[in-house]
This record gives C-alpha cells, structure tokens and sequence, in this order.
C-alpha cells in the first residue's frame, strides 16, 4: 500500500510540472493573441473549447456527466472561471511573466483557505518552501519596469479565487473524473466571459481564431493533468510546484522579446531550492503516514 502510494504521489508530481510547463506557454500564447483580440474573446473561446474536448473525452469513455459532490463541484467552477478570467486580463494589461508571477502567489491563499476553512494540515517545512519560492517569484520579475496597477491587482485577485478554487478541486476529486471537473469553470466562464466581449476587438482571421482554439486545447490537457495530479498531492505542496510557471513563463517570454537578468536566474534559483526543501528525501514515510484529505501528502486511489 505504502509503495502503491508513493508511486501515485511521484507521478502527481510530474503530472503537476507537465501542468506547469503548458500553463507558461498557454500565458505566451495570450500574450500573442491579446494583441489583436480582447482578453473576454480568448477566455470564451477556450471556455468553449475546454467544454467541447472535455464532453468529447467522456463520450469516448462513454460516461455521462455525473457529478456526485455538487457543492465543490460548483464552487470550483465559479471561483475558476473568475480566476481564468482575471488571469487573461491581467497577461494583456502588463508583461506575461510578471502576470505569472503574481498569480502564481495563490499557493499563499491555498494554504490560508485550506488551514482556515478545509481543516488541512502544514508540514513543518511548507513555510520556509513557501518563502523561498515567493522570494524567488519576486526576483524573477524584479526588473524596476513600470507596470499597470490595475493589471498587477487583477493578478493578484486570481490568485485569491484561485486559492478558493484549488481547495475545491482538491475535495471534489475524490469523487469526480478530472473532465467533469475542467467542465465547471468552462460553463460558468463561457456565458460571462462572452457578454463581456461584446463590442470589444476581435481578430477573426483563420491564423488567429486556430492560435485560440489551440490556446484552448492546451489549457484542456493542462487542467486535465493538474486535476490529476491534485488527487495524489495535497492542495498546498502541490500548488507550490506552479512556482516553476514563473520561471518558464519568463522564460518563453524572452523569445518573444522579454529580457533575462541576472535576478531571473537568482530567483530561479531560489524556487527550485524551495521546492527541493518541500520534497526533500526522506520525507516519504511522514507524507504516507499523512496521506488523506486533510493531509499534507498523497492520496490513495479512491
């Protein structure tokens, strides 16, 4: 049983960094497409093609939509589709990586929410994995550029509903498949975020609409591993790894013209030691021991 779920738990853990890496190329790709489209355009259209893939997957596997927590379920839809949203608006009014970065602060809230209200319990070292990995964030944007205000607040309040959201995902994946939990967000987000982009500009050009559509299915294989991964790692330790989203965030951005300093390879640095910290060896008995829905460890296959 012990070795069963340390295997998961591993696995979560990739599937999280997998999650990671396509989350800072979906913020690119937004970068790109906010251009020449509005920002309620772009969350519709991958809200729209978020919920055709994920009813498309449980067609195949030939499931319904069957959702047995309907509290959490709604909950983490509401409070992801907000999240989403503010997140994409935040990207186009200020610079991708620095957009990641502060919405990348929510493991703060997931931590807060789920010791306030979800009863989950610390580890010993999540506060130190914590500073390090925020201290790190902080240095990888630290390049004394000017910045709307109303951007960086807009990032910051995805990451406070982004906090809510992860604790709910958290519950309701022991009961619900990972495509009936990406459809929440989807059909809470695709009516707001398409009232609010009426009259707003839209590219409507073939090569544009399918950097959308292809923004969407991204998102879709990103949420389904996230969603995967969170049923093995608890909500606070495994939010932590989306510390690395800032770093390959800023990183994809210098390819589109974002300069590297000497404070992104710093800050870098200083998340990968948090995370290390976080998952040093030997920690694995503890976190078995630990393993349930207030735990700070994996979870079992339920």
């Amino acid at each position: 049983m012990t070795t069963g779920i340390a295997k998961n738990g591993g696995t979560g853990y990739l599937a999280l960094l997998a999650a990671a890496l396509l989350f800072a190329l979906t913020t690119t790709l937004v970068k790109l497409a906010s251009g020449s489209s509005s920002t309620f355009f772009i969350s519709a259209l991958r809200f729209l093609v978020g919920a055709l893939a994920a009813l498309a997957v449980l067609a195949s596997l030939r499931r319904g939509v069957r959702v047995t927590n309907r509290r959490d379920w709604l909950l983490r839809g509401l409070y992801g589709a907000a999240s989403m949203t503010l997140l994409y608006v935040s990207i186009a009014m200020t610079g991708g990586g620095r957009a990641s970065m502060l919405g990348n602060t929510y493991p703060v809230f997931v931590a807060l929410f789920g010791r306030l209200f979800f009863g989950e319990r610390q580890s010993g070292s999540a506060p130190a994995a914590l500073a390090l990995c925020t201290a790190g964030s902080v240095l990888v944007l630290n390049d004394g550029s000017g910045y709307s205000i109303l951007g960086d607040a807009l990032a910051i309040l995805s990451s406070v509903f982004a906090g809510l959201a992860i604790n709910h995902l958290k519950r309701a994946r022991l009961t619900e498949d990972p495509f009936t939990l990406y459809l929440s967000p989807c059909l809470f987000g695709l009516p707001v975020a398409a009232l609010l982009s009426i009259g707003k500009p839209v590219d409507a050009s073939a090569g544009s609409l399918a950097l959308v559509a292809g923004l969407g299915l991204l998102v879709f294989g990103a949420q389904v591993l996230m969603t995967w991964g969170y049923k093995y790692v608890s909500a606070a330790r495994g939010s932590r790894i989306f510390y690395l989203e800032t770093v390959f965030a800023v990183g994809m951005g210098a390819l589109i013209g974002e300069r590297l300093t000497a404070a992104f390879f710093f800050g870098a640095a200083l998340i990968i030691s948090g995370l290390w910290i976080d998952g040093r060896p030997g920690r694995g008995r503890a976190r078995a021991a630990g393993a349930g829905p207030a735990g700070d460890g994996p979870i079992a296959e339920s």
